[in-house]
C-alpha cells in the first residue's frame, strides 16, 4: 500500500511540470507571433512610404507637364508683362528723381535766388524749402510712386510670384521716403550756404 501512495503522490508533481511547460511554450510562441507581427507592420509601413512617393512622383511629373505646356502657350505674354514691369520700375525712377531735382530744386532756388536779392531772406528759405517738400511729394509721389506701387502690385498679383511682389513692395517703401529726405539734406546744405555767405 505504500507503495501505491508514493506512486499516487508523484503525479501531480508530474502534472504541475507539464502544465507549466505548457504555459512556457505559449509565452514563446506569443513572443514569436509578436516579433513576426513587427516585420509585417513595417513592411506596410514602407509599402505605404513608397506608394506615397510614387504618387508625389507622378503628381509632380503631371504638374512640370502642365507648367511646360502652359509656358510654350504663355511665353510672350510673361515676357511682354516682364517688360511693361521693368519699364514701370525704371520710369517710376526717372521720374522720381526728375521731378524731385529738376523741377523743385530748379523752381525752389530760382526764386530763393531772386527772393535772396531782395529783403526777404528768411522768406526765400522757407518758401524753397515748402515748395521742395511740396513738389517731391505731391509731383514725385503721387505721379510716380503711386503708379510704380499700382503696376508693381497689380503685375505680381497677376504673374503669381510671391517675391517680385515683397521686392517691389520694398522699393515703393523705400521710394517714398527717399525723395521726401533728398530735398530736406539739399536745401539745409543750401541753407548753410547762404547764410555763410
Amino acid at each position: 500500500m505504500l507503495c501505491s501512495t508514493d506512486s499516487y503522490d508523484s503525479n501531480p508533481e508530474t502534472t504541475s511540470d507539464s502544465e507549466s511547460g505548457e504555459e512556457g511554450e505559449e509565452k514563446k510562441s506569443k513572443e514569436k507571433k509578436k516579433k513576426e507581427k513587427k516585420p509585417k507592420a513595417e513592411k506596410k509601413w514602407d509599402k505605404m512610404n513608397e506608394e506615397a512617393k510614387e504618387n508625389y512622383a507622378a503628381a509632380m511629373e503631371e504638374w512640370k507637364k502642365k507648367v511646360a505646356e502652359r509656358g510654350d502657350v504663355e511665353e510672350p505674354r510673361d515676357i511682354a508683362l516682364l517688360k511693361l514691369l521693368h519699364l514701370s520700375i525704371y520710369l517710376s525712377i526717372y521720374l522720381s528723381i526728375y521731378l524731385s531735382i529738376y523741377l523743385s530744386l530748379f523752381i525752389s532756388i530760382y526764386l530763393s535766388i531772386y527772393l535772396y536779392l531782395s529783403i526777404y531772406l528768411y522768406l526765400s528759405i522757407y518758401l524753397s524749402i515748402y515748395l521742395s517738400i511740396y513738389l517731391s511729394i505731391y509731383l514725385s509721389l503721387f505721379i510716380s510712386i503711386y503708379l510704380s506701387i499700382y503696376l508693381s502690385i497689380y503685375l505680381s498679383i497677376y504673374l503669381g510670384w510671391f517675391y517680385l511682389y515683397l521686392y517691389l513692395f520694398i522699393f515703393s517703401i523705400l521710394s517714398i521716403y527717399l525723395p521726401v529726405l533728398k530735398p530736406l539734406s539739399i536745401y539745409l546744405s543750401i541753407y548753410v550756404q547762404i547764410y555763410l555767405s
